[in-house]
């Protein structure tokens, strides 16, 4: 079939993947969390590892969370969250983004990508923080 810039249109198969599998992994679910549906994605590409947790059925403020280089002064690792929009004054969703990088890190046995973090919780506390990131880290398993 014809195309544009010897690019052929329609009816092959792709040829950027031969295997077949899509290259984003993708796990979404559905639960209640202290009585309030909610809502989670999750998406591992090749790069960084992007998940958000709603109870909106919106982003909310959004998180990258990093592992820092090791220190010469301690061999425990450190990480950085960093807000990209959303609220600034909640430090459980710092504390929910960093527990969740932990769990990545133990999981991946290293240093993952960075993880992405949309949050959208009606009213965030310690129990909604530990239901999240239970909730989550059963998807990635």
């Amino acid at each position: 079939m014809a195309g544009v810039g010897g690019i052929a249109l329609g009816g092959g198969a792709a040829a950027s993947r031969p295997s077949g599998k899509h290259p984003v992994q993708t796990k979404q679910s559905s639960v209640e969390i202290e009585g309030i549906p909610t809502e989670i994605v999750w998406s591992k590409y090749t790069n960084h590892v992007f998940v958000v947790v709603t109870q909106y059925k919106k982003i909310g403020t959004l998180l990258r969370v990093t592992q820092d280089e090791q220190g010469l002064l301690t061999a425990l690792p450190t990480y950085s969250v960093k807000h990209l929009f959303g609220t600034k004054d909640d430090l459980l969703l710092d504390v929910c983004g960093r527990q969740l990088y932990e769990v990545m890190v133990a999981l991946e046995a290293g240093n993952p990508p960075p993880l992405l973090l949309g949050l959208s919780l009606r009213s965030p506390t310690k129990g909604t923080v530990r239901a999240v990131v239970d909730a989550v880290t059963s998807l990635m398993r």
